[in-house]
């Protein structure tokens, strides 16, 4: 939220007295990259694994079998294959937590 001109005003007012006042104050942004296409590059069986087990949270909506074999088909992963990974991971991962249905 915006308030008085400053975004993430809940954040910085909820963090106040505890972050330097250099921080709180700084209207640059920062933003922390995950190196997910190290992670799943480095633990892919790991990463099949848990894809796998979205994948069947997700199977009104994704082929299972045809994502799986293009995972084994591939021998690398680029940054736009781990973000669908990724996606596909949380995505089940969402819907297993909440109990939502498809």
């Amino acid at each position: 939220k915006i308030k008085d001109g400053w975004t993430k005003s809940i954040l910085r007012d909820s963090l106040s007295g505890i972050i330097p006042l250099s921080v709180e104050r700084r209207k640059t942004k920062f933003a922390f990259v995950a190196p997910i296409e190290k992670w799943i590059n480095d633990n892919r069986l790991e990463y099949r694994t848990k894809m796998e087990l979205a994948l069947e949270s997700l199977e009104e909506v994704l082929d299972k079998n045809r994502i799986l074999k293009w995972y084994d088909g591939k021998t690398n992963f680029n940054t736009n294959d781990c973000n669908l990974i990724w996606r596909i991971i949380i995505s089940g991962r969402w819907i297993d937590i909440f109990g939502l249905r498809l």
